[in-house]
């Protein structure tokens, strides 16, 4: 009404008379309040005007389920009246209808520009000699024919050699070159398929187009479940039942498949439609052929051997099993297949012929296998699954769960309690890891000449029985355990690089007897291997140093190179307790720990490669800056201990040598310390702590990282 409230607070007398409101400014702002809300509401859930439906245009109706057709417009925005089918008359807002689409006409057969400029010309409608179910495939083979023409020129305009810059345009380059090619390789299967095609048209020519669309888009095996899978996502009752139906035809092959490889380790599948298949692998491509000793191996008369492994065929694995399931599935049936192959094996061995292959007896199987009395109930748990009209994942992977832990606990058993996993542990750790440390040290003396060159062709036969007799001057006198040990040299015929001597090139390998070979595999071996050469490089260097002081006895009138025999040994002593003590005893123990808690092979071989992967890391192999100034350290003292061996006295090039090597060893010591406390900065490690505060005595290293962070 234009007056003021009545308030207490003193104002201006002109602020008391009354005013008029300007209404129009008020409906104008309230107005372009509620459009801002309006579009901010439209923004937020995309809504979106609809198109207005004419007159006389054919509609479906939500709610009825019914076909009608508009008649008439009304007075109400967004509203109209339709007509069913029977004459009924509705009046229905425009969310709740739905327009048809227009009936194909021949409009639909002009040509259309793809992406790239290319022009598809779809089949005219109406051809006498083409049926018009034909037209939709015939369409569909034009579109991927006018794809292939495009690739094809571009590998044709971009495939040919280099041409001078000045002819070419700014987009050709060695890249679009390499595209070109790569894309070529790729097309490859499709004109081969193409020429079979030919050859089958010019050989029949009444094929359908169906067979042409088949062979062109192949939908073979495990990719049948794929297809059917996402078809039976429709919104469509019957499609639904109907695709279902098909999935549970399906499915029972699927079933019978998964009951052969789960329960007793075979295949059956002559058109490699599985997702589990059969794979070779070279002998030679593992450690060394004596690298396993079982049932996996098939013997041969030829030069290499064949290990059957299995792996999973991603592109048959269907998508609605996950991968988690299917290496389950995995793991299962090659579990199965090793206690079948291996009570064969032995039964073959007991029949006397142990030379007989195992796949010719791979046909029947032997009583007292893996599943023992449990196989029946997994078999109608499989059956029972197979029936069921829907898949359901969870009550399938329940059932794979329940053969696991089975599989796995019947493993734990034949390895840990009949194969004795505890002494074969020891055995490698008294071996691989050096825990017999006075055998190592023996053949030290017995092969310094043997490997201090390069390797010849008798250099391997050479030290394996420098080897067996180091243990006999050590009384290990257990043939067996020794045959199981072999040394290797690789030798290269005319090869004159002083770096590859025998020390730095000598490996170890196994044989290892059924079945623990599915625990110390070919990769497992070669961890292990990795871990021999570095601590039997630190043994000989120490041993070395050792060496050196009966000539420091003797030699007593300059002090200064075996002050630095002192610190070397200080610092290598202090690395070998580290290695041997604190690193593998510890992690030693805590793998037995571990196996004593589980009753899982799975478990296991967890804690086993987390075994192998901390003496790794701890040993510092996997870190290059670490593992290189180490190697250089170890390089100097070799090189201190050659020089120091030397009968002759030391000359002025000695002497200049000699300094060399100090100031080196200086710095790589003093490096190895910065990295070493670096290290220990990103981890809380205690026995890294124990050598860190070893090699630093006296604050020797840390006096000389503060004085020359003061330098600075």
């Amino acid at each position: 009404m234009g007056r003021r409230l009545n308030t207490v607070i003193p104002v201006l007398p002109k602020t008391l008379q009354p005013r008029a409101v300007d209404q129009d400014a008020v409906r104008k702002k309230e107005t372009a309040a509620k459009q801002k809300q309006s579009t901010s509401f439209n923004q937020r859930h995309r809504a979106k005007e609809q198109p207005r439906i004419e007159i006389g245009t054919e509609v479906f109706i939500r709610d009825r389920n019914k076909y009608g057709l508009v008649t008439q417009h009304s007075h109400n925005p967004r509203s109209v009246f339709v007509e069913e089918d029977g004459g009924t008359i509705l009046r229905r807002n425009r969310s709740a209808l739905v327009p048809t689409p227009p009936q194909q006409t021949e409009a639909s057969t002009v040509p259309t520009t793809t992406r790239s400029g290319r022009i598809v010309k779809p089949v005219v409608d109406g051809l006498s000699a083409v049926h018009p179910s034909e037209t939709a495939l015939l369409n569909h083979i034009c579109q991927l024919s006018t794809h292939y023409l495009t690739f094809s020129s571009f590998i044709t305009h971009y495939g040919h050699s280099p041409a001078p810059v000045s002819e070419v345009d700014d987009t050709y380059g060695f890249y679009l070159q390499s595209l070109a090619h790569g894309l070529d390789l790729i097309l490859m299967p499709y004109r081969s398929c193409l020429v079979t095609l030919e050859k089958e048209l010019l050989a029949d020519p009444h094929l359908t187009l169906t067979h042409i669309q088949t062979a062109l888009e192949k939908v073979h095996g495990a990719l049948i479940l794929e297809k059917l899978h996402k078809a039976s996502a429709s919104g469509i009752t019957s499609v639904k039942h109907a695709m279902h139906r098909l999935q549970h035809s399906c499915h029972s092959v699927m079933y019978r498949q998964l009951s052969l490889w789960l329960l007793h380790g075979l295949i059956h599948d002559q058109y490699a439609e599985f997702f589990i298949h059969k794979t070779s692998l070279n002998a030679e491509q593992c450690l060394s052929a004596e690298d396993l000793d079982g049932p996996q191996l098939t013997p041969s008369t030829e030069s290499s051997l064949t290990i059957d492994r299995f792996a999973i065929r991603v592109d048959m694995l269907p998508s609605y099993i996950p991968s988690r399931v299917a290496e389950k599935i995995l793991f299962v049936g090659e579990s199965v297949q090793m206690f079948r192959l291996g009570k064969q094996e032995r039964a073959a061995q007991r029949s006397g012929s142990p030379n007989r292959s195992v796949d010719s007896c791979a046909q029947h199987l032997l009583p007292g296998s893996v599943m023992q009395n449990v196989e029946a109930k997994f078999a109608k748990d499989l059956e029972e699954l197979s029936e069921r009209p829907v898949f359901d994942l969870a009550e399938f992977e329940v059932v794979i769960d329940d053969i696991r832990i089975h599989v796995a606990e019947q493993l734990w058993r034949l390895i840990v309690e009949e194969s004795d996993l505890f002494a074969q542990l020891n055995i490698l750790k008294d071996f691989f890891l050096l825990g017999r440390g006075e055998l190592f040290l023996a053949f030290i003396d017995c092969s310094e000449f043997l490997l201090g060159g390069i390797p010849t062709a008798t250099t391997e036969h050479d030290i394996n029985v420098a080897f067996q007799q180091a243990a006999r001057n050590v009384l290990l006198d257990d043939e067996k355990l020794l045959q199981r040990f072999k040394l290797k040299v690789p030798f290269t015929k005319g090869s004159t690089d002083a770096s590859e001597s025998g020390w730095n090139s000598l490996q170890m390998t196994c044989s290892v007897q059924w079945p623990l070979h599915v625990l110390f595999t070919p990769s497992v071996l070669q961890r292990y291997n990795m871990l021999f050469q570095f601590l039997l490089r630190v043994k000989r260097v120490q041993q070395s140093l050792l060496d050196c002081w009966m000539r420091q006895m003797r030699l007593t009138s300059d002090s200064s190179p075996w002050w630095l025999r002192n610190h070397m040994a200080f610092l290598i002593n202090n690395l070998q307790y580290y290695l041997q003590v604190d690193v593998i005893e510890s992690q030693f123990s805590i793998l037995c720990e571990k196996v004593n808690s589980v009753h899982d092979f799975e478990a296991i071989r967890l804690a086993h490669d987390h075994f192998l992967t901390s003496l790794l890391g701890h040993s510092f192999l996997f870190m290059k800056p670490m593992h290189h100034c180490l190697t250089e350290i170890l390089s100097l003292c070799t090189q201190f201990t050659q020089l120091m061996k030397q009968d002759a006295q030391l000359t002025d090039e000695h002497d200049q040598q000699l300094k060399h090597i100090q100031k080196t060893f200086q710095r790589q010591s003093g490096l190895l310390f910065t990295l070493l406390s670096g290290f220990r900065s990103q981890q809380s490690s205690p026995h890294l702590a124990q050598l860190l505060l070893r090699i630093d005595f006296n604050k020797v290293f840390s006096s000389a990282v503060a004085s020359h962070k003061d330098l600075q």
